[in-house]
């Protein structure tokens, strides 16, 4: 019985270190699960935050895009009144030459109207053939670009012309 309860006693020494040394390693254990726990948080946040600013980039892309949307829309319709314009004017100065009306001219000569009724917009920076087989107001980089009309080369002179020649009516 002395030789049981020297060997419990033994027992009881050896289990109480390896408790010691297991409530260590818990104790580690719980530190490390910790720091783990606060480098999950600030990850957590980081991400969040990165959510936010790809939120608000996304955000002022669809504004951006917005804008871009009305200006091209803007420019397609100053493209529109310019053409239409362009060829209000190539029509004048077909009828002026046909009807060999004389109007005073800065520069250029009638003679250079074509007599047939013709797209000649100039769109801004195109090569002159691939505009006339094209016809496109689309930049390579998907841009729009601005119209311009071609004049024929003519400068009509309007200091010329009588004050109530020079009142001009839109309908």
């Amino acid at each position: 019985m002395k030789k049981t309860i020297k060997t419990e006693k033994n027992n009881i020494t050896t289990r109480q270190e390896q408790k010691a040394e297991l409530e260590q390693e818990i104790k580690d254990l719980e530190k490390a699960l910790e720091k783990l726990r606060k480098k999950l948080q600030d990850s957590i946040t980081i991400q969040e935050e990165a959510s936010d600013k790809v939120e608000r980039a996304r955000d002022s892309a669809r504004k951006m895009q917005k804008e871009l949307d009305k200006a091209l829309k803007q420019i397609a319709s100053w493209n529109d009144e310019i053409e239409k314009s362009s060829s209000d004017r190539h029509a004048i100065y077909r009828r002026c030459r046909l009807e060999e009306i004389d109007i005073p001219l800065v520069e250029g000569s009638l003679d250079k109207v074509p007599l047939v009724e013709v797209s000649y917009l100039d769109w801004s920076g195109a090569d002159d053939q691939a505009q006339k087989d094209d016809e496109m107001d689309i930049d390579d980089d998907g841009t729009q670009r601005a119209a311009v009309a071609d004049d024929f080369g003519l400068e009509p002179d309007f200091e010329e012309l009588d004050e109530e020649a020079k009142e001009v009516s839109r309908l």
